[in-house]
């Protein structure tokens, strides 16, 4: 039987091991047959795309006419477009956690909807929470502008929150297998320092193409550099493309080779020369 904790506030999400998110995403669901099976498998489904900062879902089940909703929180691994579409023709997703987790009750006898989450009202079925005790407080500063001592001094090492490519690990390994731990181009092993290089790139892509194989190449770090910024590029048939370079950049990016080219044209799939014309399309390079 779970613990029935009860939190006082949206705020009460934010404990224990959830204490270091800054966002919590909290989506108010009835717990009908499909979101409870949902729930058992750690995902929920038909969601507008949510935005990258979120890495917390929680969602709070309960009868609008009820007092209680059991809030379940998991960490965000996966989003899937679902298939489905809203009123307005805009795609849907399937959004996957690590695992659901019971982490309290909201009751609403004892703490209104308006009080819990501190928005004014409920604000609808969805609430983004933010968790106030890991805002980062302004830097004091002193009349002439100095930064506080409590600033790392220079050449010293300060902790940052970065942006991560969910799952890149996955999309690494496969790539990395398809070409057989070798660059496509020089047929290398170069030490193991090669890139999964996103033919479309990462930016302009979907969630589920941001994740496929065939939207990969095994590079070079300097020929990954040249691919990703469009300077060079690849028909369907593995000879490489070129956009116009800056004076020497081919030479220091050790394009010397008369014919530098995919070295395995058999290993480009249906799919990653579909993916290739694209990358030409997004670079302006010459239709075919």
């Amino acid at each position: 039987m779970k613990s029935q904790r009860v939190l006082k506030s949206a705020q009460d999400i934010f404990a224990g091991m959830y204490r270091s998110y800054s966002t919590a995403i909290i989506q108010k669901m009835r717990p009908d047959e499909h979101n409870l099976s949902t729930k058992e498998r750690n995902y929920t489904e038909h969601w507008q795309l949510v935005g990258t900062e979120h890495r917390l879902l929680v969602i709070a089940l309960g009868v609008q006419h009820e007092s209680k909703r059991d809030l379940w929180a998991g960490r965000i691994e996966d989003v899937n477009p679902s298939g489905e579409f809203d009123d307005h023709g805009r795609p849907l997703y399937r959004i996957g956690v690590d695992r659901f987790q019971f982490i309290g009750i909201h009751d609403r006898r004892l703490v209104s909807d308006a009080e819990f989450y501190g928005n004014g009202g409920g604000g609808g079925s969805r609430v983004i929470a933010y968790n106030v005790a890991a805002k980062k407080q302004p830097t004091s500063k002193g009349n002439h502008g100095a930064k506080s001592m409590s600033a790392p001094p220079p050449g010293e090492m300060d902790l940052r929150h970065r942006w991560v490519r969910l799952h890149h690990e996955i999309f690494r390994d496969r790539v990395w297998a398809h070409w057989g731990g070798r660059c496509a181009v020089t047929d290398h092993k170069c030490g193991g320092h090669l890139v999964a290089s996103h033919i479309l790139p990462w930016k302009v892509a979907n969630p589920t193409q941001k994740t496929d194989i065939d939207n990969g190449l095994l590079l070079t770090p300097p020929l990954d550099f040249l691919f990703d910024r469009g300077y060079i590029s690849f028909a369907n048939d593995g000879s490489m493309l070129r956009n116009p370079m800056p004076q020497g950049m081919a030479e220091l990016f050790a394009l010397k080779s008369n014919d530098p080219r995919i070295r395995h044209p058999g290993k480009l799939t249906p799919g990653m020369r579909s993916y290739l014309a694209r990358h030409r399309e997004h670079h302006g390079f010459p239709f075919d």
